[in-house]
């Protein structure tokens, strides 16, 4: 949770600010995706996962979540 954070304030993400989630559903990006919706305020969150981790990004509330095996 720790790379997590500092990473986001490393990025300046503040309130209102979109970020893209490079491996959502992995370890760290799952930590990303919470932090940057519910601390550090971040309007849009978009993120790439495989087919079968989809929903779980949706349930993690990602906004625009991308399966990176079907879109380029």
């Amino acid at each position: 949770m720790e790379t997590a954070y500092e990473g986001l304030e490393r990025v300046e993400l503040s309130a209102g600010k979109s970020i893209l989630v490079l491996g959502g559903a992995g370890g760290v990006g799952s930590y990303v995706i919470q932090l940057a919706k519910h601390v550090f305020g971040a309007s849009k969150i978009a993120a790439t996962s495989s087919t079968g981790k989809i929903e779980f990004l949706r349930k993690l509330g990602v906004d625009l979540p991308i399966d990176y095996t079907k879109e380029n």
